[in-house]
């Protein structure tokens, strides 16, 4: 088994720069494997590579009112 480097960082942040304004605000944000999942209030799930950011997948989730 490979020993761990103690002294390397676990993750390293750095800043991005999106091309495209967003109109509505943020209800919660993930990151993992350098992909940002951002969902909006508006209920649209936005999924961005972070190594390709141009390239956007974009969705819409039905609102709770809806799943009743």
């Amino acid at each position: 088994m490979q020993e761990l480097d103690e002294s390397l960082p676990i993750f390293k942040v750095e800043r991005v720069q999106l091309q495209f304004s967003i109109s509505s605000h943020f209800v919660a944000a993930q990151v993992a494997n350098n992909v940002l999942v951002l969902a909006l209030s508006t209920g649209r799930i936005l999924r961005i590579d972070l190594d390709s950011p141009s390239d956007i997948d974009g969705n819409y989730t039905p609102h709770r009112e809806c799943l009743s």
